[in-house]
């Protein structure tokens, strides 16, 4: 038969049966040593208590089983059958309980006088456990000496003093993490506004080398449009003159009675209808021109509303979140949510009578026009596609660099007279393998014409000056 592996109670060391009197107990060193052997003590008695227990239980399970009543009858003989309690009956207990009653029985079964024992062991232990308790009791309760009674009050006020420096440090390393958070959190706070200032100067010297930027280019072109504008200017003025020149030449000529064909008078109709279209073209480009600036000038005004409206809404927010919480209240927030949609309503009620209004007034002024009217004069006013359509079919009418020189060759008439024709006309005989050189030619000749004709005309206004 295997072994059970739980000792008999008598088997267990038992410490400090009597307190020695020469020992101070009121001492430090002293009193710990007492209290650390009476908690073990308590905790022995303890232990010895649950063996009893278990003991008590195996006793009450066993007659159910049909055996005898007490464990302490058991025979110790090896030959005879084991009586054990059967596993069933534990069913119902922890685990470590189970472990200690099939332990009790095992220890009942091999040693029959461990009841005893422990009933002994218990005894003895209870009574050391008094006799260690009795100076205490005696210290709380007042009936011992006065040196002990003043040991004792003196060892309850180092103890209560221990715990109120242990309650003084607690609350100490409270507030300091408590100042240490709440300088992060100020640091952070610092942080953060200057990381929101750091970057609305960013934004700022951006939003100002944009500026300047554009200013700049405006200048550039302004000077630029200034310089084709006088060059212009000098260009219409070198034309008037030229034609000053070419009427008092006229005029001079038929005074002699020469005679001018009608060709000549269709030249300078085709000269001043050149000129017009020139002058119209650049009018338009100067309307253009002004229309494109202030639609720019529209838009940013708008981008310039619509930054101001988003930074004083972000200002708002921000004050409001800086507000403290007791001043937030739901019906706040009701009452401005609602006041604000009212608002937001209002407005767009105002905008669509008003719009309503232009388009009736619109529909009052062009009524009885045809779709076509309606959709070339007043469709860029609704769709920009057709605002698009529209300017891209006025652009095609606008030249390139808008100057009132015509762009094109106008076709001179032909000569007045044989002596001007020589200077012009060629001869059918050198026409083949010598048209280019004779082009380049006669592009002298009229660049020579035109220079003595500048010449003249330049002499003429120094003379009128």
């Amino acid at each position: 038969m295997s072994q059970p592996g739980y000792p008999p109670a008598s088997g267990r060391p038992i410490q400090h049966l009597s307190l020695p009197s020469s020992d101070p107990l009121l001492q430090t060193s002293k009193l710990k040593d007492h209290l650390a052997n009476l908690l073990q003590n308590a905790a022995v008695l303890r232990a010895i208590g649950d063996e009893l227990e278990a003991i008590q239980m195996v006793q009450a399970a066993t007659p159910a089983t049909g055996q005898r009543s007490e464990i302490v009858e058991l025979t110790a003989n090896d030959t005879a059958p084991v009586n054990r309690v059967s596993d069933t009956r534990f069913d119902g207990v922890s685990n470590s309980k189970g472990l200690l009653l099939r332990a009790v029985e095992g220890s009942c079964t091999h040693w029959p006088g461990s009841v005893s024992l422990a009933l002994q062991a218990a005894k003895q232990l209870q009574d050391v456990i008094k006799l260690q308790l009795r100076p205490l009791q005696e210290a709380l309760n007042g009936d011992a000496a006065p040196e002990k009674a003043g040991a004792l009050a003196k060892l309850i006020s180092k103890r209560q003093k221990l715990l109120r420096n242990r309650k003084w440090r607690s609350r100490k390393r409270m507030r300091v993490a408590e100042a240490l958070q709440k300088e992060r959190d100020n640091y952070e706070a610092a942080d953060r506004e200057a990381d929101e200032w750091r970057a609305k100067e960013i934004a700022k010297s951006i939003a100002k080398r944009k500026m300047e930027k554009m200013k700049a280019l405006a200048e550039k072109k302004a000077k630029e449009e200034k310089a084709r504008r006088q060059q212009e200017s000098e260009m219409v003025i070198l034309v008037e003159k030229l034609q000053e020149l070419r009427a008092l030449r006229v005029a001079k000529l038929k005074k002699q009675g020469r005679f001018f064909p009608e060709e000549d008078d269709q030249f300078m109709e085709k000269v001043r209808a050149a000129v017009a279209e020139e002058e119209r073209q650049a009018a338009a480009a100067a309307d253009t021109n002004a229309a494109t600036a202030a639609i720019l000038n529209a838009e940013e005004a708008r981008k310039a509303a619509s930054a101001l409206e988003t930074s004083v809404m972000a200002e708002e927010r921000e004050d409001g979140e800086g507000l403290p919480l007791s001043s937030k209240s739901p019906h706040s927030d009701a009452a401005e949510e609602s006041s604000l949609q009212e608002k937001i309503n209002t407005k767009a009620a105002t905008a669509r009578t008003e719009k309503g209004r232009k388009t009736s007034r619109l529909l009052e002024v062009y009524e009885g026009l045809p779709v076509e009217y309606h959709h070339y004069y007043l469709g860029s006013t609704y769709d920009i596609g057709t605002l698009i359509e529209v300017r891209q079919g006025w652009d095609a009418f606008i030249m390139p660099g808008g100057s009132r020189i015509p762009q094109h060759w106008i076709e001179p008439p032909p000569p007045a007279d044989d002596v001007w024709a020589s200077y012009l006309v060629q001869s059918k005989k050198h026409k083949k393998g010598r048209k280019m050189k004779q082009r380049e030619k006669l592009t002298g000749q009229a660049l020579s014409v035109w220079v003595y004709c500048v010449f003249v005309a330049r002499c003429l206004i120094g003379g009128k000056t």
